[in-house]
């Protein structure tokens, strides 16, 4: 019947395709997966910071910071939001900061002084709640 409302369809090419698109699909799953599993890497050095995560990466020198803050929202939730000029655009990249490291160590080693926010008394607890 699809052969007859269009002659010139080839079906062997045709299957390559239906056979194709599931595994296009496997593949990006697969990728995300990966993705999710492994955290993005972050290096910190006095001229510049390195960020990667699975193929992608971005290097931020030093004189292209504009602004950074650090939140603290509780002792295991503390994010750190860069601001930088790349290209002649703002850029914003927030990283959250584990609890080994030193939050004086990490402040000392950023290349401008940040504004560092304190947003405990923001956070809601279950017990407040009721």
């Amino acid at each position: 019947m699809l052969k007859i409302a269009v002659p010139g369809l080839v079906l062997p090419n045709l299957w390559h395709v239906i056979v194709a698109l599931p595994m296009i699909l496997l593949a990006l799953v697969f990728q995300f997966g990966i993705l999710a599993v492994f955290p993005p890497s972050v290096t910190l050095r006095p001229s510049r910071l390195n960020k990667s995560h699975g193929q992608t990466g971005v290097q931020i020198k030093a004189e292209q910071f504009v602004a950074i803050q650090l939140f603290v929202h509780r002792q295991d939730r503390i994010r750190l939001k860069l601001r930088y000029r790349q290209l002649d655009r703002l850029h914003t990249l927030v990283i959250g900061v584990p609890n080994s490291v030193d939050l004086d160590q990490l402040v000392a080693m950023l290349p401008i002084s940040p504004k560092i926010r304190d947003a405990r008394s923001r956070s809601i607890s279950v017990a407040d709640c009721s």
